[in-house]
């Protein structure tokens, strides 16, 4: 064939590039393909599972969330509200995987929360899909129906669930949405807690809601408190609690174990979307009848304009601070119909006792135990002293032993009498006995523990004075009463026992004599060569420079490393060192409102010292928190802190060391 010369002119279908042009857009066509980021081909799933459909009342259902994504990047996950169901646990795990093949390293990061319900009435619920937001992408999981049947016995001991008709929660309420658990509430129900929203003005930002199982409880009966932060944005520090909510005249029992500020699925509150966080969970038992009052907590959040902040986009230094509603619960009396004479223990317990040996000599002592064990207030049972002729009863031991089972609070409460009989004999104990009420059933009830028999052997312990003289012809009666009493020997005077040695004699005493003057020596050669190397080493203010600069490079170093724990220790150990060498004096042992009177007396800023304590705050509530910090996070939070660190030792305090 013929070649034909390129003459530049067009041809049919456009203008022809040259050769080496197309092989080089090639070329950098392939590069972009290879050089797109994973979030391109990023891949998002939604799912969500359940053990089964139908349960029972009493009955527990497991709910599995799994979302996973190709990258690191979190979506923004809307989690179901599980209205009709009461959450008793959840957890959340996040596994990533790490893959490489020819396009590279993969990573497929996933989210897996777990939650485990009970539910609160019969019906037909459904549990609204999860939705997941990753840039454009929005997924949906599928709704889930349960069904739950009433139960086929009525359930014995153990937690106390609402009632069908529902009790209106005592503080801010969730206005339901149109699915199925609404339909078992009833219209009125929903109609009432609308209005419960309203006349508590919930506040468009942030409030705090807080929610007890029961209004009218009896005297001593469990009243679970359950105290919640709604928040139209995600936090990112936990808040400042400024006052507890006050329980007088209760007896209170903390159900977290020391954990808070959980983070809970994103609930609905009218038409706007909350995050909510578990501030506190108690059991709390009113000690008498009348009404009662849990007071409203009050805390401060803080917003900053950082990935730190508690809302982006807030003002740098903004905050502002939220109180709770009192809740005022009205304490039945126990009922007088059927009360027993004394005290009647509130809850369900058993009763168990027994002796450590049945058989013992007169004289010698044993061991009546008595265990009690149940859920309530265990710690108001009393048992009366066994009384018996021929028996002495001490005073008993007692022993208490609190534990938790869901929400549930009871235990274990042990006496324990040391019995000594005084004659030979049988004695048969009378059984021991304590009165309950069950606030259930509205009932009283005895429990009894068993008859105990105690046979004691030997002589009884004989009354000297009046024993009758020994005749003359009764040679073994002293033997006998000096086995009988089995006394020592009984002495007429007392001699004190002296050593025929002096104390000057001794071969220590010269190096007794020289210990006191060596102590003293070393003690001042220990002073002077600790004055010598710190003369030699710096002042002290330079010193607690060198130490600041070397924990701010720790901490650096760790907010690499993603260690979130490592990061906020220390950072707080820097800005400490650093502003002690200013102050030049230790700042370790004031509390925060001592810290910032004594920061505010030396002539600091007030802005710098807001910025500071927040600094030094932040470090010990994320040095604990149960959310790992980000690297990406870490580090811009150590940009800010190197920023306050090189203010801190730019500032010349006013006032003389050691002032107030």
């Amino acid at each position: 064939m013929a070649r034909v010369p390129d003459t530049g002119q067009s041809r049919p279908g456009g203008p022809r590039l040259p050769r080496r042009v197309s092989l080089f857009a090639a070329l950098g066509w392939l590069c972009l393909l290879c050089a797109q980021p994973s979030t391109a081909l990023a891949e998002l799933e939604v799912e969500m599972t359940a053990d089964r459909n139908e349960i029972s009342l009493g009955e527990r259902l497991t709910v599995i969330v799994q979302v996973s994504q190709d990258g690191l990047e979190r979506p923004d996950i809307t989690l179901p509200e599980f209205h009709g169901f009461r959450i008793l646990h959840q957890s959340v795990q996040r596994p990533t995987h790490f893959s490489f093949g020819l396009s590279g390293q993969q990573v497929r990061s996933s989210a897996i929360y777990k939650f485990v319900l009970e539910p609160m009435q019969p019906g037909k619920f459904v549990i609204d899909p999860v939705v997941a937001n990753l840039g454009k992408a929005r997924i949906r999981s599928a709704a889930l129906t349960v069904i739950v049947r009433r139960a086929a016995q009525p359930g014995g001991v153990g937690r106390t669930s609402p009632q069908p008709n529902g009790q209106p929660s005592h503080g801010a309420n969730d206005t339901p949405t149109a699915n199925g658990s609404d339909a078992a509430l009833g219209k009125a129900e929903v109609e009432k807690t609308a209005d419960y929203i309203h006349a508590q003005e919930v506040d468009a930002q942030a409030f705090i809601r807080t929610v007890i199982d029961k209004a009218e409880p009896y005297e001593r009966e469990q009243v679970t408190v359950t105290l919640y932060l709604y928040t139209r944005d995600r936090l990112q520090v936990a808040p400042t609690i400024d006052r507890e909510a006050s329980t007088d005249g209760f007896w209170t029992q903390d159900l977290l174990d020391g954990k808070a500020l959980e983070q809970l699925p994103v609930q609905r509150v009218g038409r706007s979307r909350y995050h909510v966080y578990l501030l506190r969970r108690m059991a709390a038992f009113p000690l008498r009848s009348g009404d009662l009052t849990v007071g409203a907590m009050s805390l401060t959040i803080n917003q900053r304009r950082s990935v730190f902040g508690l809302f982006a986009g807030g003002s740098p230094s903004q905050s502002f601070k939220r109180t709770g509603v009192p809740i005022t619960l009205h304490v039945k009396p126990l009922p007088a119909k059927g009360r027993p004479r004394g005290d009647a223990a509130v809850g369900h317990y058993t009763l168990e006792a027994g002796l450590d040996r049945t058989q013992t000599a007169t004289g010698d002592a044993v061991t009546l135990t008595a265990t009690i064990e149940g859920q309530g207030y265990i710690q108001s049972i009393n048992l009366v002293d066994p009384t018996l002729p021929g028996l002495t009863v001490l005073e008993p031991q007692v022993k208490n032993l609190v534990e938790i089972s869901g929400d549930q609070v009871g235990g274990t409460r042990v006496f324990e009498w040391l019995v000594v009989p005084q004659e030979p004999g049988a004695y048969t104990l009378p059984p021991l006995k304590i009165h309950t009420f069950d606030p259930e059933t509205q009932q009283y009830a005895v429990l009894q523990g068993p008859e105990l028999t105690l046979t004691a052997a030997g002589r009884g312990m004989v009354d000297v004075s009046q024993a009758p003289p020994p005749t003359p012809g009764d040679q073994a009666a002293p033997a006998e009463a000096e086995q009988a009493h089995r006394f020592g020997p009984v002495r007429t005077r007392s001699s004190l026992l002296r050593s025929t040695e002096h104390v000057h004699d001794n071969p220590l005493f010269p190096l007794a004599l020289l210990l006191p003057p060596l102590a003293f020596a070393a003690l001042f050669m220990r002073d002077y060569l600790g004055q010598r190397a710190r003369a030699q080493g710096g002042s002290g203010s330079e010193q607690a420079q060198k130490r600041a600069r070397v924990h701010m490079r720790a901490a650096e170093a760790a907010a690499k490393d993603g260690d979130s724990q490592r990061f906020h220790a220390e950072l707080a150990n820097g800005l400490q060192r650093a502003l002690e060498s200013r102050l030049e004096e230790p700042v370790g042992g004031y509390t925060r409102d001592e810290l910032r009177k004594r920061v505010a007396a030396s002539g600091m800023e007030p802005e710098l010292v807001r910025t500071l304590l927040s600094q030094l705050e932040r470090c010990d509530m994320e040095r604990f928190s149960p959310m790992p910090g980000i690297s990406d996070n870490l580090l811009a939070a150590m940009q800010e802190a190197n920023r306050v660190y090189e203010r801190v030792l730019l500032f010349t305090p006013s006032q003389p060391r050691g002032a107030a």
